[in-house]
């Protein structure tokens, strides 16, 4: 089945049905938060995607375009570039890495670390665990020099990558997230981003783990890194939500809380990012993390509100067209190329969805042969547009020789060519009259 959605159309039915509280840049001015069934969403930017088909058809949206610091959320570029690496044959898992000087580049006192020393000879696998799982700002400049070279021909990789995925609104300054008041982003370049790493191989392997355990190297013990995504730990019930299953967390005092986060369930996929959210230190056990909460609401909110409905069937007729050439049948009917499925609120009523355009030629000629491509209908709900659908031939039609050969006939009779040399022909015979009169 294709799965034909737009986002706006999503959204717009959302607030018809009141299903959303008002949302979005213009509205957020007024109100920093969105309310879902009395839950607030406290991110100053958050976006939550459909991905269950390979989509990224928005759900939910609050100042998703509005530019913010990603803080950690950033090591997804730099784990993306690094498995794509590996994908392309440029590096293994498996090398062995002797970690340079670069270890220390612009690593600061209070950075999150994983101690990991110029010297020290690590698996690539384990510095990428160490990136991705402990978030640790040291590994990524060793993934950096190990991809590229240096740390700043990473960084230049990373932009070129970003323009490449359609991040229009990104600029990365570092591969670890570190305040740079030029490394910036936007929830929704880092949902595009998220789910193009999604499908990386190994990717999704290594953030949906809760630890990993690097083994001893030739400076260190053996150590045991554990996730810092407090949704994947039953341990943390304010955070855990037993549907998620990654991907990154990142925070520092300019950007709050940040999140990327996966969701699977009952064959529903989503993808969330909260940015901005308040982070309230000293509290017990951990602080109070509010990307993890706005996003655990959301996929609540989302699993309890969406379902996929079939919206098209492929035997049901759109429309109909002229058709020529055809014994005793003057009109073909035209079908849905597929079966089209949406992800609609609960409580749509389907019989309100409707063909609102139709594109087709005036008539067709025999032969015809059943699922040919003959136009293109649109579907809409309450003026908003829902899906744009081939449509094709319901049945195999044959060509009447006699009435394709009179219809030649008649082609060649009315044809200007053809009434020119009759023309001719007269003209020719009155002079040859008018010759023989006078002779």
């Amino acid at each position: 089945m294709k799965k034909n959605r737009l986002s706006s159309f999503l959204l717009a039915l959302s607030l018809t049905l009141g299903l959303l509280a008002p949302m979005g840049a213009a509205q957020a001015a007024e109100s920093r938060s969105a309310i879902l069934d009395g839950m607030e969403v406290e991110a100053t930017a958050a976006i939550l995607v459909d991905t269950t088909y390979g989509s990224l058809d928005v759900l939910y949206d609050q100042n998703s375009h509005e530019r913010r610091y990603p803080a950690s959320i950033t090591k997804v570029m730099t784990a993306l570039l690094t498995v794509e690496a590996v994908d392309n044959g440029q590096l293994s898992l498996d090398d062995w890495i002797t970690v340079g000087p670069e270890v220390n580049h612009e690593v600061g006192s209070g950075s999150s670390t994983q101690n990991i020393k110029e010297g020290e000879v690590m698996r690539l696998e384990d510095v990428l665990y160490c990136a991705l799982t402990a978030s640790a700002n040291e590994a990524c400049n060793v993934l950096a020099q190990a991809v590229a070279g240096s740390v700043a021909d990473f960084v230049d990789l990373m932009n070129q990558r970003a323009a490449e995925l359609g991040m229009t609104g990104t600029h990365f300054a570092n591969p670890d997230g570190l305040h740079d008041e030029n490394h910036y982003t936007t929830a929704r370049d880092m949902g595009i981003m998220a789910e193009y790493a999604m499908d990386l191989p190994r990717f999704m392997d290594i953030v949906s783990q809760t630890y990993h355990i690097v083994p001893a190297t030739n400076m260190q013990e053996e150590r045991r890194l554990d996730t810092t995504n407090l949704m994947m730990l039953p341990g943390y019930p304010d955070y855990y939500y037993q549907y998620v299953t990654g991907i990154k967390t990142g925070w520092h005092d300019q950007a709050g809380d940040c999140i990327v986060t996966t969701a699977k369930a009952e064959g529903y996929a989503y993808l969330c990012v909260a940015m901005g959210s308040p982070h309230v230190a000293g509290q017990d056990p951990v602080p109070d993390n509010g990307a993890m909460i706005d996003s655990k609401a959301l996929y609540r909110w989302a699993f309890r509100t969406f379902t996929l409905k079939s919206i098209v069937d492929m035997e049901k007729p759109l429309a109909e067209v002229n058709l020529n050439l055809a014994w005793e049948k003057d009109t073909l009917l035209l079908v849905p190329e597929k079966d089209v499925t949406a992800l609609l609120p609960n409580d749509v009523d389907l019989n309100s969805i409707v063909v609102s355009e139709v594109e087709k030629p005036e008539s067709v000629n025999a032969p015809i042969t059943k699922g040919e491509i003959l136009g293109k209908a649109t579907l809409s709900y309450a003026n908003h547009e829902l899906a744009t659908i081939n449509l094709v031939a319901s049945e195999d039609v044959q060509r009447s020789d006699l009435l394709y050969y009179w219809e030649g006939a008649k082609n060649i009779i009315s044809s200007p060519w053809f009434l020119g040399i009759c023309g001719l022909f007269v003209l020719l015979f009155i002079i040859y009259l008018i010759i023989a009169t006078i002779y």
